[in-house]
């Protein structure tokens, strides 16, 4: 299991590491009880865990005795990981009286098991997208029984069907046209098997097409290590108020583009006569070498426009 903190910023659980994505060379490394403090606080992100149910949780349900002195301690030493990756920002907050609360957006990847045409890039995928693969591959299969099925009972009555039909012809004609008769059956069932065969690739063919249309784009500004597109179609707003809606968007989403590098895609679209808005953001995170390497999308409906 892999975390993504706020699109840059990598949790591996297993390595106890945090480091920043697509850069190894900086990790900090974790105590065993920080990771396992970390991943309870994910498990209730922007929710307050009372500092009763940490101690519980994380020590005394592994055999140790855990106390507000080693809370506060190991709190200490994830924020200190963080500082180093470069997040001023708080992203543990300690609610007096309360407890403690995780605030950032957080992306679960899982890793796939190795197949031989996949890529390097989708070792990593996120879970939902396991879950629906899975999905799909059941129906998949269910569909691949379904029709193995059918086709076994359409054999069967076809075999039924000849044997009914070539026992009535040997008592009623003669070898000749017996042989012809047989042919022709066999010529049906071949035309037919073709005919089959089409059907089936042409509608392979039809789940296989996806239509992409083309978007025109053009620069709108650059924060410091991010370069933000606006799509032309859907260039609603003067660009003055089109650059605060977007960075509006960017400090909503926890973007840090302070440490890592993106491309972004902005538009705000009116989805009908009502003036509904409608938000869309693209997220790409871009390599050492300026090549984009993972893609999100935030989309968000804002209501009405305000005339």
């Amino acid at each position: 299991m892999k975390y993504i903190f706020n699109f840059s910023m990598v949790f591996l659980p297993a390595e106890r590491s945090l480091s920043i994505l697509n850069n190894k060379e900086i990790e900090i490394s974790l105590s065993a009880p920080a990771t396992r403090l970390l991943l309870e606080l994910i498990k209730y992100k922007g929710t307050t865990v009372t500092r009763e149910a940490l101690l519980k949780n994380v020590w005394e349900d592994y055999g140790f005795s855990g106390s507000n002195s080693n809370l506060n301690s190991y709190i200490s030493e994830i924020r200190k990981a963080f500082i180093q990756l470069g997040y001023s920002e708080k992203i543990i907050i300690t609610i007096p009286k309360q407890g403690v609360k995780l605030e950032a957006n957080i992306e679960t990847l899982v890793k796939q098991p190795p197949l031989a045409c996949a890529s390097a890039l989708s070792e990593w995928v996120p879970a939902g997208e396991v879950n629906e693969a899975n999905e799909a591959n059941e129906a998949n299969e269910a569909n691949e029984a379904n029709e193995a099925n059918e086709a076994n009972e359409a054999n069967e009555a076809n075999e039924a069907n000849e044997v009914v039909l070539s026992q009535s012809a040997l008592k009623s004609i003669d070898k000749g046209k017996k042989r012809r008769y047989i042919n022709a059956i066999d010529s049906v069932l071949i035309a037919l098997l073709l005919i089959g065969c089409i059907i089936a690739l042409v509608k392979q063919q039809q789940n296989l097409a996806i239509n992409v249309q083309p978007a025109d784009i053009e620069p709108l500004f650059r924060i410091k290590k991010c370069n933000i597109f606006t799509i032309e179609d859907y260039d609603i707003y003067p660009k003055e108020r089109t650059i605060k809606l977007a960075l509006n968007e960017i400090e909503k989403e926890k973007i840090n583009c302070n440490n890592t590098s993106y491309d972004l895609y902005f538009a705000k679209m009116l989805l009908n006569k009502e003036n509904s808005l409608f938000s869309f953001l693209g997220i790409c995170l871009k390599n050492e070498k300026g090549k984009q390497t993972y893609c999100k999308t935030r989309t968000d409906n804002n209501g009405k426009e305000n005339n």
